[in-house]
């Protein structure tokens, strides 16, 4: 489990539904996560669904990020179409601006190239989502260009294990 002074993570279960699904469709959270498309709560299901059966199967999936406030995001690891494992994180609006992506992602990072071992990691981000990009530069991520990945509008970046450990040991 990732690990972080000022955040706690839990894996995403059944009972995060409804609390997903409000963050999720927040205007500011939506207009970058989901193409500014509701999402369903059948959608939230699916994803829990598919975050649970990647932790059995891979050891990674979507955490549930809380702190001294309550609810804070999320943030994970998944699988791309492509057999890339992408990093992925929403906050919730009024806490912007704190550092809690960057921490998390890193946490999640640590995870990725420690205990699990994987050779490379993705980010995508929103070409309009400068806050977001920022956070993956911060991470030690750079432009990853051979990639088709996702819809147009949206910047890949990639950082290997070397690298992190180079950066972050």
């Amino acid at each position: 489990m990732p690990t972080c002074g000022r955040i706690a993570f839990r894996p995403f279960a059944e009972e995060d539904v409804a609390r997903l699904h409000a963050h999720w469709n927040e205007a500011d959270v939506r207009r970058h996560l989901w193409d500014d498309q509701p999402v369903a709560v059948d959608t939230v299901r699916e994803v829990g669904a598919a975050s649970r059966a990647s932790f059995a199967a891979d050891g990674y999936g979507l955490w549930i990020l809380t702190d001294a406030a309550g609810f804070a995001g999320t943030c994970g690891l998944r699988a791309t179409d492509a057999g890339d494992v992408e990093v992925l994180y929403s906050i919730e609006p009024a806490r912007w601006g704190r550092g809690l992506a960057t921490d998390a992602a890193r946490a999640v990072l640590d995870q990725a190239f420690g205990t699990l071992g994987l050779p490379r990691v993705l980010g995508g981000v929103d070409d309009a989502n400068h806050a977001s990009r920022r956070v993956l530069e911060k991470l030690g991520m750079t432009p990853h260009a051979a990639t088709t990945h996702g819809p147009a509008g949206v910047g890949w970046l990639a950082i290997d294990g070397a690298r992190w450990r180079a950066i972050w040991a």
